[in-house]
């Protein structure tokens, strides 16, 4: 059975609604019993653990060295965009 919107909830560290699973077991067991219904042919999903939320989500996308959703790392992403100028204060309303 596909999982529903409803069972999606907002996880803060990538700003979208994702499954969410209170441990790491129950996110794989969801993988074995589920994951040909929430996959294309030729994708693997993985369990990892986020940071944000601290939970357990699922994934397509193989696993990268240095990719994480821990927040350190988005408040350092943030800083180096800001050091380079990629990053504009918003105009204040008038």
């Amino acid at each position: 059975m596909k999982p529903r919107n409803d069972h999606r909830l907002m996880c803060p560290s990538c700003g979208r609604r994702k499954l969410l699973f209170k441990t790491e077991k129950n996110a794989l067991n969801f993988i074995k019993f589920n994951g040909s219904e929430v996959t294309r042919e030729g994708e693997e999903l993985r369990a990892y653990y986020c940071d944000g939320c601290g939970g357990w989500h699922i994934s397509s996308k193989k696993w990268r060295k240095g990719y994480d959703h821990n927040t350190e790392n988005l408040i350092n992403a943030y800083k180096k965009d800001k050091e380079n100028g990629k990053v504009k204060r918003p105009k204040k309303d008038e």
